[in-house]
């Protein structure tokens, strides 16, 4: 129980760090998209979908390392 009350913080500083990247990153792109044609939609949806997948992929790293025993290393 030790361990995992000290992990949680930790995660979740990490989860903000990177999800106020992706939030801002995403506007960001919106805001500066001046026509909605093709070309900038798909760029959107393209960016969205790999943010996504980072952020996917740092829950499932963080899934990995909660049970994990530090080494000392």
């Amino acid at each position: 129980m030790g361990t995992t009350v000290a992990i949680t913080p930790t995660m979740a500083a990490v989860f903000a760090l990177v999800f106020i990247f992706v939030v801002a990153s995403i506007s960001g792109m919106v805001k500066a998209v001046s026509g909605a044609n093709f070309g900038s939609i798909a760029a959107m949806l393209a960016f969205s979908a790999l943010a996504a997948g980072i952020f996917i992929g740092l829950y499932r790293l963080a899934r990995q390392w909660e049970n994990e025993v530090p080494t000392g290393e």
